[in-house]
């Protein structure tokens, strides 16, 4: 079902969504392929296409993009593994979209690094797996949750982009920690060069960052489980900290976020063949939210 403001949720629906529902300007793009085995987790916005990475829910076959424009679904294109793909960005400087990914090696901590240009090029037909330019290595010291240790690699969460800086977060039961590399020349960091940034949101999905009157604004998507709603936490930075200054409830089930123009859009996993019978709510659609509304409106 495509969420709007009539017909929204397949059910679940409660009054604590009435500030997503003001703020929704759109949501009228479709996750691709939505109701199969591959699960929705990253998105990115490049131009006019729209990237959303999606994993197998039964670790099979590898990890995928869906490339989306103004004309609808492209194509898929086939990684080179089988992780969660959490979070995509993109690297205006070096023109290569970065995804969070993990390595062989037990306790190690990578970024993944593929052209854009071989993304738009990518011939599906082929099935080939798209050839990857770099590995980046963010550090081993991310904390394991007991869930995600069972295979003993550590592997970022989430990722964005901004000013020409790597964020890269772990997910974590109270709150985790944000390393932030600067990028340099060939999509390359300096792999123990790196600030902290205090993340207090617990259970965090996906970061993008918004400037808004010569303040930036730090955002965050927050969930845990199908039964449990989600949260939008929109935080200031200073001097490594942030601090909370709005807050919005979303349905079940967030993933990542990324800005698109003035714009923050959201994507969901519940709309998944694994979630969909048992979520509380069901989303199925890319959300578009008002972020400058959010912002003079709900933060304080």
């Amino acid at each position: 079902m495509k969420l709007n403001k009539m017909s929204h949720l397949t059910r679940g629906y409660s009054k604590d969504y009435e500030t997503f529902f003001k703020c929704l300007v759109d949501s009228n793009k479709t996750v691709p392929n939505i109701r199969t085995k591959y699960i929705p987790q990253g998105i990115c916005v490049v131009e006019d296409n729209i990237l959303i990475t999606a994993y197998d829910e039964e670790k099979i076959d590898n990890s995928i993009i869906y490339l989306i424009n103004n004309n609808g679904y492209q194509k898929k294109i086939v990684l080179d593994g089988k992780y969660h793909g959490g979070g995509i960005s993109y690297d205006k400087n070096n023109n290569n979209i970065y995804i969070t990914g993990y390595g062989s090696d037990k306790g190690l901590s990578y970024v993944n690094v593929y052209n854009y240009n071989d993304i738009l090029s990518y011939d599906d037909n082929l099935r080939s797996k798209l050839k990857l330019v770099n590995k980046i290595k963010v550090d081993e010291s991310f904390e394991l949750l007991s869930s995600a240790s069972r295979n003993k690699i550590s592997s970022p969460a989430y990722l964005y982009i901004h000013n020409n800086y790597l964020y890269v977060g772990n997910y974590h039961t109270n709150k985790s920690i944000i390393k932030r590399y600067i990028i340099k020349e060939n999509s390359t960091i300096a792999e123990n060069n790196y600030e902290v940034i205090n993340n207090p949101f617990s259970y965090t999905q996906g970061m993008c960052i918004y400037n808004l009157d010569d303040t930036h604004y730090y955002i965050f998507s927050s969930s845990k489980g199908r039964k449990n709603n989600s949260k939008l936490y929109i935080a200031t930075l200073n001097n490594n900290n942030l601090t909370k200054v709005g807050e919005i409830t979303l349905p079940c089930m967030s993933e990542q976020v990324c800005i698109v123009d003035n714009k923050i859009a959201i994507i969901f996993e519940s709309g998944a063949r694994k979630y969909y019978s048992t979520a509380k709510n069901v989303v199925d659609s890319i959300c578009y939210l008002d972020i400058e509304k959010i912002i003079k409106d709900i933060c304080k």
